[in-house]
C-alpha cells in the first residue's frame, strides 16, 4: 500500500515531528506531564501516542477509527461535535486540523470550552484558507473557488489519491472542508477566549521565514496554517 509520505515510516516521523513542535509549544504555558489532555481529532493516533508518553494521561476521539497507532492512550468513537466527558475536566485540548472539518464549528468549540479547566490551554491549528495550496486534496486556490468548481476539480483528481493515507477519509465527489480565513477565525474565538497567536513561533526554521519578516504587515496572510493558544475568558 502507498502512502503519501512515500511509506508508513516517513509518514509516522512527520506525525511525530508534529507532536514534538506541539509538545514545544505546550511546555511554555503547562507542564504537560502533569495534564489531563484531549485531543480532538484521532486519526492516525500517531500524535495521541506520542504526546501520551509525556503527560499525565491522554483521551482522544474521532467520528471514525482509522488509527495505526492506538496504545498510550484512551479511544472513545463519537458520532458529533459533542464531546463525552464532563465540564471543566483537561487541562489541554488539541484540535490540530479538524475545526475545518467538522460540520459545526461553533458547537466543536463550545464544546472544546466546556470541557477545559478554568484555567486550561486550547491548542487550535488550522490551514489558511487562502494558501496557495489546498492542504488536503493539494490543488491550488481550491478553499478560495466557488463550491461548484471545487467539486469539479477534486473529481479530476487520480482515484488512487483517494486511496493513499492518510486522505483516505476525503471525499472524490464534495469539498466538504471549510477553512477559515485569519479574520474570521479569531471572530468566531474572541467571544469565548483569550488568544495568542503563536503561529510565528512554529515557523521559524521554516526556509521561507526571512519572507514572513520582510512583509510583516501581510503576515496572515502568508501562513499555510494559525496556530493559536486560547484561555477561557469565563
Amino acid at each position: 500500500m502507498k502512502y503519501r509520505f512515500g511509506s508508513l515510516n516517513k509518514y509516522y516521523k512527520y506525525r511525530i515531528s508534529k507532536s514534538l513542535k506541539i509538545k514545544s509549544i505546550l511546555s511554555k504555558f503547562k507542564n504537560i506531564k502533569k495534564c489531563k489532555i484531549l485531543d480532538v481529532g484521532t486519526g492516525s493516533g500517531v500524535i495521541a501516542y506520542n504526546i501520551a508518553k509525556s503527560s499525565k494521561y491522554v483521551f482522544s476521539v474521532d467520528i471514525d477509527d482509522h488509527r495505526i497507532y492506538s496504545k498510550g492512550y484512551v479511544f472513545k468513537k463519537v458520532d458529533s461535535e459533542i464531546l463525552p466527558f464532563k465540564n471543566n475536566y483537561f487541562d489541554i485540548v488539541i484540535s490540530n486540523h479538524v475545526i475545518e472539518h467538522v460540520k459545526n464549528s461553533r458547537l466543536h468549540i463550545a464544546e472544546i470550552k466546556r470541557v477545559l479547566k478554568k484555567d486550561g490551554i486550547f491548542y487550535l491549528d488550522t490551514p489558511n484558507k487562502y494558501w496557495i495550496i489546498e492542504p488536503h486534496y493539494r490543488l491550488p486556490f481550491l478553499s478560495i473557488v466557488p463550491k461548484n468548481l471545487a467539486n469539479l476539480l477534486i473529481r479530476l483528481k487520480p482515484r488512487s489519491f483517494f486511496k493513499v493515507y492518510p486522505y483516505c477519509y476525503l471525499d472524490k465527489n464534495f469539498y466538504k472542508e471549510n477553512l477559515f480565513s485569519y479574520n474570521k477565525l479569531i471572530k468566531l474565538l474572541k467571544k469565548d477566549f483569550y488568544i495568542k497567536d503563536v503561529s510565528i513561533e512554529y515557523f521559524k526554521n521554516n526556509k521561507f521565514y526571512i519572507l514572513y519578516k520582510l512583509f510583516r504587515y501581510y503576515f496572515n496572510y502568508l501562513l499555510p496554517s494559525y496556530i493559536l493558544i486560547l484561555t477561557k475568558k469565563h
